[in-house]
């Protein structure tokens, strides 16, 4: 992570300046000195091109307390090559400079000591209570941009190194309305209102909390593409493809997954990162399924430079899930689930590499396969266990964090507090800035309490809605609609229940293979369901038969609602699957019920019409009412 170019005293500087003691040409030379800098610290120019490059700028001749700390932070380690820049770099700097710093330009110096906290602390708790005694600091001079800059510094040590997504949280939605966007910023991406949003996707993707994070990825999409040109890590991009993705967002998901496949490939990115690319697009793809999807990610799975063999873990990790995706396309459900297995011991053998998440994110991959292969019973465990590990990651976040939050951010208000003591003409306004500090801070705290119960309950109606769900067709399964026509049994009202059943399906799967069978049986539970009311349930009963219940409905109505469904569906041709086209029809075994009744001798007298309804010709429905 870049974070940690810092902590191996790779120096990169993300600094906004002001003209105060500067003059403006002084000023210009020297914001191009720190680019310059910047490409020199991360590579992007030699140290003869650095060289060449700052002689031209002549800046060992500005003389300025922003000049004299920049300088001492970057060539206090490199006094050699500030020799041949002639620049004179201090022995050391003292407190009088660093207040002088304070004092002429606060955004400047909050990201300055900042930088020099990170570097001369040894231990990241030291680290994280020097940062929170600057932010303090800084709130006390109430420069908005300072305190964001040194919240988003706090933020990436809570996310990078303890994982404590919750206080990063806190502090990145703390800082994100004072951050500038990348396109408007001196001080670097890390800065920017561009990566506090990705930041805030991460922590939402990593809890479970799609939707949540949704509303941030679309604020981050409609951004400028710059700061998409100098992300180069693939983890966002996968996380917001997903996130898009899961929304049925497949044009914006699949906009995020081919700029990022295109980039490591202009780019000539490491294999991982290619790996990973091609695995986000491939994803959407299959999730999709519309015309082509499939042959599209086909052909990125086997076209990918694998390695199952690799020493770098990533690239051997990501090299697995290709096959496991491909396996899944190309319908090799055993070696699919193989594929699983062996990716999950060799997670768990290298906890020191990989994270809680990596275990979390191969749940979500089970799921998407098995959803895929039409497998309901291992999508449903492999989502129960991401449930588990959602659960226990929320719970453990929240006991970490609400202390240290509540703890700080309220000595954060007891600052303004003070400070509206010592400037009585500002006493209002101060008043007004602490009682809103104080709103925010209970307003997280209280928000953070709102989302775990809030995620807790829907997490249980989610359980619930799974164990209930045919998660090939999305309708309803066998034993929930028993559970359901159960409770509703006694109610002396007129319905009808129909068993669907459709023709010739193992002829489809045999001549069309199993994906398009599939199909076949997602499409007619749409056309089922968007031709019935809210009051009428649908189930998949098993294989190719589906239970219709219509409520307050005669069988001679019922019957011409089925013939009319039928008829529709019967038009039908087109599939995503298969180039070729072809029709499919059902039969139908309706009973007419009125008042309480045994609901397995109606399936049975259902069962009898459909046989009748299959031995007179298919594609027709057969009626009666129900006999005791």
């Amino acid at each position: 992570m870049v974070l940690k170019l810092i902590k191996n005293g790779i120096l990169i500087y993300f600094l906004v300046f002001s003209s105060i003691t500067i003059a403006s040409s002084e000023h210009n030379r020297f914001n191009n000195f720190i680019e310059l800098t910047m490409q020199y610290s991360i590579n992007q120019l030699d140290e003869e091109g650095f060289l060449k490059s700052a002689k031209n700028l002549k800046i060992a001749n500005i003389d300025s307390i922003q000049a004299k700390v920049f300088y001492f932070m970057v060539f206090n380690h490199r006094r050699a090559l500030a020799d041949k820049l002639g620049i004179k770099v201090a022995v050391h700097l003292t407190d009088q400079d660093w207040q002088e710093l304070k004092k002429i330009d606060a955004v400047m110096y909050g990201a300055q000591k900042a930088t020099f906290v990170q570097l001369h602390n040894s231990d990241d708790l030291s680290i994280v209570d020097a940062l929170k005694d600057l932010k303090a600091e800084l709130i006390a001079l109430d420069n908005k941009q300072a305190i964001a800059q040194v919240a988003a510094d706090l933020a990436q040590y809570y996310s990078l190194y303890k994982e404590d997504h919750l206080s990063a949280l806190i502090e990145y939605l703390y800082a994100i309305d004072s951050l500038p966007t990348y396109e408007n910023s001196l001080a670097g991406y890390l800065y920017s209102k561009e990566f506090a949003l990705q930041r805030i996707i991460s922590s939402f993707y990593t809890m479970g909390a799609y939707e949540t994070a949704l509303d941030y990825v679309l604020q981050l999409y409609a951004l400028s593409n710059k700061y998409f040109e100098v992300l180069d890590y693939s983890t966002p991009y996968y996380e917001m493809t997903f996130v898009l993705a899961h929304a049925k967002q497949f044009s914006k998901a699949l906009n995020i997954a081919d700029f990022y496949l295109q980039k490591v490939q202009k780019e000539r990115l490491e294999q991982s990162s290619q790996l990973y690319a091609v695995i986000a697009k491939s994803a959407v793809l299959i999730k999709r399924q519309q015309e082509g999807d499939l042959k599209t990610a086909q052909s990125l799975l086997l076209n990918a430079e694998t390695d199952l063999n690799s020493d770098n873990y990533a690239v051997k990790a990501r090299s697995l899930v290709v096959k496991i995706l491909l396996d899944s396309i190309n319908g090799k459900l055993p070696e699919a689930e193989k594929s699983v297995d062996i990716l999950k011991e060799f997670i768990q053998s290298n906890r020191s590499i990989f994270s809680q998440s990596d275990l979390r994110d191969l749940n979500e991959l089970q799921k998407l396969v098995f959803e895929f292969l039409g497998k309901p019973e291992l999508a449903n465990k492999a989502m129960m266990d991401k449930f588990e590990f959602e659960k226990d990651f929320m719970l453990s976040a929240f006991n970490n964090s609400l202390n240290n939050v509540g703890n700080y951010l309220q000595r954060d208000i007891e600052i303004l507090a003070l400070k509206g003591y010592k400037a009585e003409t500002e006493k209002q306004a101060l008043k007004i800035e602490t009682q809103n500090l104080r709103f925010l801070v209970m307003a997280l705290i209280i928000t953070m309490l709102i989302f775990l119960i809030s995620w807790l309950i829907w997490r249980q109606l989610s359980i619930k809605k799974i164990a209930e769900t045919d998660s090939l067709t999305g309708v309803m399964n066998r034993r929930a609609m028993y559970t359901w026509l159960e409770k509703r049994k006694p109610r002396n009202s007129l319905k009808c229940i129909c068993l669907l059943d459709l023709d010739h399906f193992k002829q489809i799967n045999d001549n069309y293979g199993h994906l398009t069978g599939d199909e076949v049986l997602t499409s007619f539970s749409h056309f089922v369901q968007t031709r019935i009311r809210k009051t009428d349930k649908l189930s998949r009963f098993g294989g190719e038969e589906f239970l219709l219940v219509l409520d307050s409905i005669d069988k001679e109505k019922a019957q011409i609602l089925i013939d009319n469904i039928r008829e529709s569906f019967q038009n039908y041709i087109n599939w995503h699957t298969t180039t070729s086209n072809f029709s499919t029809s059902f039969s139908a075994g309706i009973i007419e019920v009125s008042g309480d009744f045994e609901l397995k001798q109606v399936l049975a007298q259902c069962d009898v019409l459909l046989y009748k309804a299959k031995e007179n010709g298919r594609a027709r429905s057969e009626s009666a009412c129900f006999e005791v």
